[in-house]
C-alpha cells in the first residue's frame, strides 16, 4: 500500500529529526495517482525540513518522479546509464537530461 501525502511528509521530516544530512523516501507506487502523491510530499517536505530531500519511485512510472524533480525540490535525480537491467522505469540519462532541460524554469540547468 502507498502511504499518503500526510504520511510521506511525515516520514521526511521523522528521518530529518534523527539528524542525517539528507533524507529518501522510496515509493513503489504503480498509479499515476501514487506517483503524484509522492510528488506533492516531496515538495511539501523541502518546505519543512532543512536537509535536502530525495524521492524516489520505483516501477514503470518512476521516470515521471524524475523528470520532474525539480519542481518537487528533490536532490537527486535517477537515470540508467549503460544496458537496461530491466529496470524500465528510469529514463537513459541523456534523455532524463533533455528532460530536465527542457522542464527547466532556469536558464543553464
Amino acid at each position: 500500500t502507498v502511504m499518503t501525502k500526510e504520511a510521506l511528509v511525515a516520514t521526511y521530516r521523522d528521518l530529518a529529526a534523527t539528524g542525517a544530512d539528507l533524507v529518501q523516501v522510496t515509493s513503489s507506487g504503480t498509479t499515476a495517482q501514487d506517483i503524484l502523491t509522492l510528488m506533492a510530499a516531496t515538495a511539501e517536505a523541502v518546505q519543512q525540513v532543512k536537509v535536502p530531500v530525495i524521492a524516489k519511485a520505483t516501477g514503470v512510472l518512476e521516470r515521471y518522479s524524475s523528470a520532474c524533480s525539480q519542481l518537487t525540490g528533490s536532490a537527486v535525480v535517477f537515470g540508467q546509464v549503460g544496458r537496461s537491467t530491466g529496470n524500465y522505469g528510469q529514463l537513459p540519462v541523456n534523455q532524463l537530461q533533455q528532460a530536465l532541460q527542457i522542464l527547466s524554469t532556469t536558464e543553464g540547468v
